[in-house]
């Protein structure tokens, strides 16, 4: 008893426990408190210069003549790019600053090998995040496109979240900035990597796989340009407050450029605004120590992050505060740079590899560049499988990895699995069939356990050949040579030269027996083609004759027209016709009517043929005492 209570009292001490800290992490959650380390070279809703492409160009050095941007040929191509590696990722601290400004800056320098094939600008969370206002962390969006390295790239609307400047994504236009004037890092469709400025309308006209927009052009042809770009892209901002103010502040920052050799460079600075980092113009110089002959000023601030191999390996300004600790977050920003292999065609090999620097690596029984031929070994199963990408699968009767050995003897059916059930008394079996296991019977023998010859007449493997002996004798149900023989196992009846077989089951007849039967057969045939014929000349004629009788009484009745009368008896019509044969000689056809309501009008009872004269057809009227009594 003191065991259970004791045991209860534990029970309610861990579940009090557990409510204790349900109830403090609650209230640590709700003690959030989020410092947003913010950067913005604009004010809200005025981002970017407004003055028109020409209004740059004519802001721009002489030396550049009417040329708004600069283009350059990497150097590599998948061949070469894939002897080396993806990208170089080194980690530095520098002193940048003069005087009492003098201090250490610590960041990551980034170079990429052929980035027309690995480099991408990726919108926020998945395609069309720039259309929906997403935004995401790097490490979220990095995740979902495979890349190696990532880098926080554009600028974005702190209020919406809507994407600033111009996007192209792996070709798709993301979003249009609508001829804003801002400078731009892209790469073309024949390779070259693009830095500067876009006329407006003309950025579907520039042939971009990749764009992504910036502020500021920092570094062209290898000089620093800063200041130029500061007029050309719109002094009017705050650094807060001003664009000079964003460029004086020290902060995080971000920036892509190229070096000579035509490689991607892509340098970040860690820092908090206005606390510690670095000034546009120390980032430029820091830039021009890395070799870089053009660069673009990314997004900055709690914005800069890097992420390498899905780990975020700067230290973003952005902080959170929890138990009165504050700890550096990873701010949710919009595009970014993605570093990633070199794609396949397609990108998933068919499903039946992986991609490594262009290639595909293709799984077991998996061939060709996309990995969609399926083929298991230069066999291929022999022809007596079907291949998997497991391997071959042997048909029945056959085993091996190339489906190339028949099943032993004794064993059939799919995988050999399956024991022969004929017996090893039997003589005259050959084993059994390794694909369904039946008994193999050599030539001449058949049955299921091959106990039997051949039928009469037959002969060869299966029994399958007919024998072709002269009148009909029997052949070996071995090698179906023709022979006699007086064994009774095989003689079905003597065997003659004039004998003919007709068939196996039918009896075998002579050759005037034959004659005989075919005659007799012949004369059947006649007698019953005769008997035909007459019965239907017979039944055509008595057609004939039925229509002419029927004609006939049909004019007849129409002639005759009867006179109304009493229906008294029947014996008066047979006096009337007892008098018409004894004048006439022949009885009349006529009936009279059954109606008694017929006019009483002296007609004729019928109509005699010419040679009657008038007195004697007027001996039928009412007057008449023997028809009209």
């Amino acid at each position: 008893m003191k065991f259970d209570l004791l045991q209860l009292d534990m029970s309610y001490c861990v579940l009090s426990l557990i409510f204790i800290s349900i109830i403090n992490s609650v209230l640590a959650v709700t003690d959030l408190d989020t410092t947003d380390d913010l950067l913005l070279p604009y004010p809200e809703g005025l981002h970017g210069s407004h003055r028109g492409h020409r209004f740059v160009r004519e802001c721009q050095p002489n030396r550049f003549g009417n040329l708004t941007h600069e283009e350059w040929p990497t150097q590599y191509d998948d061949y070469v790019a894939s002897t080396l590696n993806l990208a170089e990722v080194r980690y530095f601290a520098r002193k940048v600053g003069t005087g009492n400004n003098r201090r250490t800056v610590y960041g990551h320098h980034v170079i990429v090998n052929n980035p027309n094939r690995t480099t991408s600008v990726v919108e926020p969370r998945e395609s069309g995040g720039c259309h929906l206002h997403y935004r995401e962390t790097v490490t979220v969006s990095a995740m979902a496109e495979k890349c190696v390295i990532a880098v926080n790239a554009g600028f974005f609307n702190i209020t919406d979240g809507a994407c600033l400047g111009n996007v192209i994504s792996d070709g798709r236009l993301a979003h249009d900035a609508d001829g804003i004037q801002n400078a731009h890092f892209g790469i073309k469709e024949n390779g070259n990597l693009f830095f500067g400025y876009i006329p407006e309308n003309e950025i579907t006209k520039q042939s971009f796989t990749n764009l992504v927009g910036g502020v500021l052009w920092l570094v062209r042809n290898g000089q620093s340009y800063v200041d130029v770009s500061k007029v050309s892209e719109c002094p009017d901002a705050q650094s807060t407050s001003t664009l000079q103010g964003f460029i004086d502040a020290v902060s995080a920052r971000t920036a892509v450029g190229h070096d000579r050799l035509g490689r991607l460079v892509i340098v970040q600075v860690d820092g908090r605004t206005w606390d510690r980092g670095i000034t546009l113009y120390e980032f430029t110089e820091l830039l021009l120590s890395f070799g870089i002959i053009n660069a673009i000023n990314l997004d900055g601030g709690g914005s800069a992050t890097l992420v390498v191999n899905g780990t975020v390996v700067n230290y973003p300004s952005d902080t959170r505060k929890m138990n009165n600790i504050s700890y550096g977050i990873a701010r949710n920003v919009s595009t970014i740079i993605c570093i990633h292999d070199i794609l396949c065609d397609p990108v998933d090999c068919s499903g039946h590899g992986h991609c490594h620097r262009g290639h595909c690596y293709c799984q077991e029984n998996w061939h060709g560049s996309q990995c969609d031929v399926l083929q298991c070994g230069l066999s291929n199963c022999s022809g007596h499988g079907s291949c998997s990408s497991d391997g071959c699968q042997c048909y029945a009767g056959w085993h091996g990895l190339n489906c190339s050995v028949p099943c032993p003897a004794g064993h059939y059916g799919v995988g050999c699995s399956g024991e022969c059930q004929c017996p090893n008394q039997s003589a005259h079996s050959a084993g059994c069939s390794p694909v369904d296991g039946h008994c193999l019977c050599p030539p001449g023998y058949r049955g299921y356990y091959c106990e039997s010859q051949c039928l009469y007449g037959t002969y060869g493997e299966g029994c399958r050949n007919k024998c072709h002996c002269y009148g009909g004798c029997f052949c070996d149900h071995v090698t179906g040579n023709c022979y006699h023989t007086d064994s009774m196992e095989w003689q079905v009846g003597q065997c003659f030269a004039d004998m003919i077989v007709v068939s196996r089951r039918t009896a075998i007849l002579t050759s005037d027996e034959y004659w005989l039967w075919l005659c007799g057969v012949m004369s059947l045939a006649v007698i019953s083609v005769v008997s035909i014929t007459g019965n239907v000349v017979c039944c055509v004629q008595k057609c004939k004759h039925g229509r002419n009788r029927k004609s006939r009484k049909h004019r007849s009745r129409q002639k005759v027209v009867v006179s109304p009368l009493d229906d008294s008896s029947t014996s008066e019509l047979d006096s009337d016709n007892e008098y018409y044969r004894r004048k006439f000689g022949s009885v009349s056809s006529n009936r009279l009517s059954r109606n008694y309501n017929l006019s009483h009008e002296i007609v004729p009872l019928t109509q005699f043929s010419e040679d009657h004269n008038d007195d004697e057809a007027a001996m039928f009227t009412n007057d008449s005492p023997s028809v009209w009594s």
